[in-house]
């Protein structure tokens, strides 16, 4: 897991810093699989999946909300 400190979103309070978090995981697909949106079918494989949180600012314990999830095709 990665931690990166960033510009907080128009919304936090003034001042307030920005924690942003990434997740990788690797998963295998056995079989080929598509994404409707993009129409094309993927060959089975390992796959990297990231996931991206910010911290939710203004309260005295970190929370995160999901901000973003990519998938990485090679």
């Amino acid at each position: 897991m990665l931690l990166r400190i960033g510009r907080p979103r128009e919304s936090a309070p003034k001042g307030a810093l920005m924690v942003r978090r990434t997740n990788k995981k690797t998963i295998n697909f056995q079989f080929p699989f598509a994404i409707d949106e993009i129409r094309k079918v993927f060959p089975p494989g390992e796959y990297t999946i990231e996931t991206e949180e910010e911290s939710i600012p203004g309260s005295s314990i970190i929370h995160f909300r999901h901000v973003e999830t990519v998938l990485v095709v090679r």
